[in-house]
């Protein structure tokens, strides 16, 4: 056993370091993998849990040289914490995969840990360079950071999330606690004799309590929680930087509430039409209108910055060609040659720009597997594309129905050649599109970006709400809001959801003027001047 363990000791290293660059070949990319990037994962998976194993081997060797009362040497304790530690690396890559993690897996970390417990080695400290932050640890920390892990629903996380929330566990396992299986303050409990995760204490059906221990993450959450009121003041808890207010928010709720599912699912048949992204679902809400097109028809006709930008076809008092023959209403004769092939190129044109915004924003058809009042659960053959991500905004369209709805991707759960599953939640079930320009106390004001209004629910005494990019809107900021009811400045009053690609905020009026547009058209409307009338048709 000691050969082995010094041998381990000196390849884990270059095996970790060997990890990391492979995973470039399939992190960060899309989820479903092709064949190569399949057996680079496979590849990493297979040093790691070979290390793994190497680990348990020394154990089981040298626990049957030693009798129940004997002391077990340093070489154990070190073993036991390698071999949790390097399976929970395994687990983590296949959360990243969003696959089921390696078969036995939980089982193994379960079970080393109870042999340390039964021999008293859980709370001995153990060096390793391979930690992110602390050089020491011990065995009961590297058990709570596997399920710390496993109960941070790990696939409604981004493949950067989960790597950070690992390594932050790093610094918050002492705040957590393992205890006795009667603790009823813990929200998980854990069986150590089956191939399980924590689970909520409520979900327990066995009865053989010296099986069980308590995942208590009361104080952990609650030191969170006092540092999510208040970064900047005093904390007793450390949170990486790096480590994102969404990804603090998501991590406090999944070990501090109970999950439940608030509508019932019911098995459906059929097809949606997605889009995928801010932007490819603005444009569809939009009619297929590119964005700086909106911008033009949303803005006031009588905007000086609309006046410098748009061409509105009037004449001005200074046009140099003004006295063109046919200025003035004059017109070149009619040439009946040339409107034929004029029409065709102008008709050939459109057609080349739809196609073009169709590849730029494409759609998408996927098979509905259940539906409830609060989203869908799809099937998505063959391959995904990048863009797909936990977190991201999408358009859903049902047969037969004209507009679109608004949804997040909430899980992914990829199923091999099966194709992968979407967990989706329903925000709202039609949008309106726009414009919001963020406005700076000092100095220029940023560009107009996407944004999408999610209309108040009155049954339900639902708000209104905008949904904008994640950066740079943060609630108490005032906007500039280009829609078709709501131009003028607005302000961010609440942030409902925020993901790493969008957030949705509450908001209110700040001094918002009657709309110009609306104005001019009711005074001066013309009898000839329709344009503005088909919009409102």
């Amino acid at each position: 056993p000691l050969l082995r363990f010094k041998l381990l000791e000196v390849m884990r290293p270059y095996i970790y370091s060997i990890g990391t660059l492979l995973a470039k070949h399939f992190l960060q990319t899309s989820v479903s993998l092709n064949e190569r990037q399949l057996k680079i994962a496979n590849l990493s998976q297979s040093l790691q849990s070979h290390l793994a194993t190497g680990y348990k081997l020394v154990v089981a060797n040298s626990i049957a040289n030693i009798s129940a009362v004997d002391k077990p040497s340093k070489i154990v304790t070190t073993s036991i914490h390698r071999a949790i530690t390097d399976t929970t690396s395994t687990i983590l890559r296949a959360f990243q995969l969003y696959c089921h993690p390696p078969e036995r897996s939980w089982s193994e970390i379960n079970q080393l840990f109870l042999l340390a417990e039964m021999r008293q080695l859980e709370n001995y400290k153990v060096n390793d360079s391979q930690n992110r932050y602390l050089s020491t640890t011990n065995i009961s920390s590297a058990f709570i950071r596997a399920h710390l892990l496993g109960t941070a629903k790990p696939n409604n996380l981004r493949q950067q999330d989960l790597s950070q929330l690992y390594d932050a566990t790093e610094l918050w396992a002492d705040r957590a606690q393992i205890t006795h299986c009667d603790d009823e303050s813990a929200l998980f409990i854990i069986n150590l004799h089956r191939d399980k995760v924590a689970q909520y204490r409520q979900h327990l059906r066995d009865e053989q309590k010296p099986l069980f221990r308590s995942l208590n993450t009361e104080d952990l959450v609650q030191e969170l929680k006092s540092y999510a009121a208040n970064p900047q003041g005093p904390s007793n808890i450390t949170v990486p930087g790096k480590l994102s207010d969404n990804l603090l928010t998501h991590s406090i709720q999944a070990w501090g509430i109970h999950w439940q599912r608030s509508f019932r699912r019911m098995p459906t048949e059929g097809q949606l039409r997605l889009c995928i992204g801010l932007s490819a679902t603005h444009y569809y809400i939009a009619g297929r209108k590119e964005f700086e097109k909106l911008q033009i028809e949303l803005r006031p006709k009588n905007s000086t910055a609309n006046a410098k930008n748009v061409d509105t076809g009037n004449r001005s008092t200074s046009d140099v060609w003004s006295g063109a023959f046919d200025a003035g209403g004059s017109v070149i004769p009619e040439n009946t040659s040339m409107d034929i092939d004029a029409i065709d190129f102008i008709n050939k044109h459109k057609k080349d720009e739809e196609q073009d915004t169709s590849l730029k924003y494409p759609s998408h058809e996927v098979s509905l597997i259940n539906t409830s009042p609060g989203g869908y659960c799809l099937q998505w053959s063959g391959e995904l594309p990048p863009s797909i991500q936990a977190g991201e905004i999408l358009g859903i369209q049902e047969s037969g129905v004209r507009h679109w709805a608004i949804g997040v991707i909430r899980w992914i759960r990829h199923l091999g050649k099966a194709g992968t599953q979407l967990g989706i939640e329903l925000l709202a079930p039609k949008a309106e599109s726009g414009a919001a320009q963020l406005l700076q106390k000092t100095g220029q004001n940023g560009a107009y970006m996407r944004s999408l209004l999610l209309p108040a629910i009155k049954a339900i005494a639902q708000p209104a709400t905008l949904i904008l990019p994640r950066m740079p809107f943060r609630t108490g900021n005032k906007i500039d809001l280009l829609h078709i009811d709501n131009n003028g400045r607005q302000q961010l009053t609440k942030r409902i959801i925020s993901t790493n690609s969008f957030s949705q905020f509450q908001f209110r009026s700040s001094g918002v003027k009657p709309n110009p547009q609306t104005l001019q058209q009711d005074a001066n409307l013309k009898d000839d001047d329709f344009d503005s009338l088909w919009n409102k048709l």
